[in-house]
């Protein structure tokens, strides 16, 4: 019954995952990037890897995510 909507909701979600890489690599980073969407499939937070950028081990892209 639902399965349709599930099937939706992970292909938006891919697709922001992919813009996201692509962004960050074209500004001239990494792949690395973290989505998190809520139940409703909507964004609430995104983050790139920037470890090597700030020199911070901690700036993994799931931790700039959750900021």
């Amino acid at each position: 019954m639902y399965e349709h909507i599930i099937d939706e909701l992970l292909i938006k979600s891919g697709e922001n995952v992919l813009d996201l890489a692509i962004s960050s690599v074209k500004a001239g980073g990494l792949p690395f990037v973290a989505v998190i969407f809520n139940q409703n499939g909507e964004i609430i937070g995104k983050g790139v890897n920037q470890v090597a950028k700030h020199l911070d081990c901690t700036a993994h892209a799931e931790i700039q995510a959750m900021q």
